[in-house]
């Protein structure tokens, strides 16, 4: 069996393109959908593939699977896939051997995401529609959380930013305000030494109260 057709071969690397002009533009990853799920037919060891790295085609980027209870995202190389050879036994003696294959019926209905937060739960790559489907759920409440907690720090943001406006356009039209009686006040020789002290006071006061 030929594990990766070129037209599979082609979408991985469409991915992968897609996935660093993301990247390089918006600073972001895409989500695609598995494009091909690789199996060993005699054990449980698996992949869901995505993409293909631009920069080196033979390494592909998805869900691995190896049969430890401890599926995660990451990379495996197409040519060792291809290469692979599992040995058959029977009656402990070796009696050739197989290679991974294609799940030929596999058409993915989520994206990655999804699948690898459905097999962080099920300890294996699961497609059980209900595992899925919770899978889908969760993300859906993890982001909106997400939005709203960003919602909520850039409205503390905005009201931080609003609060330091005013408190210096108060300080602005204090301290311009204060020279004023100040300059007019001695003009009319109505500042005695000890109004000049009173005033002196009353401005330290004011540096102190504002924090410097």
């Amino acid at each position: 069996m030929i594990i990766f057709t070129s037209d599979i071969i082609k979408q991985l690397a469409r991915n992968g393109r897609a996935t660093r002009q993301e990247q390089e533009t918006n600073g972001k990853e895409i989500d695609h959908k598995p494009v091909i799920k690789v199996f060993n037919p005699v054990g449980s060891t698996k992949w869901l593939f995505t993409e293909s790295d631009p920069d080196d085609p033979d390494r592909l980027f998805g869900l691995c699977d190896l049969g430890l209870g401890m599926p995660e995202l990451g990379y495996a190389s197409r040519n060792e896939l291809e290469q692979l050879r599992i040995p058959i036994m029977l009656a402990g003696l070796p009696r050739g051997a197989m290679q991974l294959e294609r799940d030929m019926g596999f058409t993915a209905s989520h994206r990655l995401s999804v699948y690898a937060r459905a097999a962080r739960e099920a300890l294996e790559i699961t497609e059980h529609p209900t595992a899925l489907e919770r899978a889908t759920e969760v993300l859906r409440a993890e982001r909106k959380a997400e939005s709203i907690e960003e919602k909520r720090r850039l409205a503390l943001q905005r009201l931080e930013e609003t609060k330091k406006f005013w408190l210096e356009e108060l300080h602005r039209v204090f301290l311009s305000r204060a020279e004023e009686v100040r300059h007019t006040a001695e003009e009319q020789g109505a500042i005695g030494s000890e109004l000049r002290k009173r005033y002196d006071a009353f401005i330290a006061a004011y540096y102190v109260a504002r924090g410097g």
